[in-house]
């Protein structure tokens, strides 16, 4: 059972781009900084709708952002 992000939308896959390059940057502004990095990376959610079978995609940073911008209908 896929998990639900919103009533009628449920994830069916979560996928992290450019991971490495992310994670260096992240790094290297932690060492510059000294202080823990402030940003997430962010993740592509491939969400399906229950009713009509549509699959669209959303970027977010977060479970919450991701929600906000399916409420919003802001897909990629």
């Amino acid at each position: 059972m896929a998990e639900e992000l919103l009533p009628g939308w449920e994830i069916v896959a979560r996928e992290t781009r450019f991971r490495l390059a992310r994670y260096l940057a992240l790094l290297v502004q932690s060492l510059i900084t000294f202080q823990p990095p402030a940003s997430a990376v962010p993740v592509v959610f491939t969400l399906r709708n229950k009713d009509s079978g549509e699959t669209r995609k959303v970027t977010a940073s977060s479970l919450e952002e991701a929600q906000l911008r399916v409420a919003q209908g802001r897909f990629d």
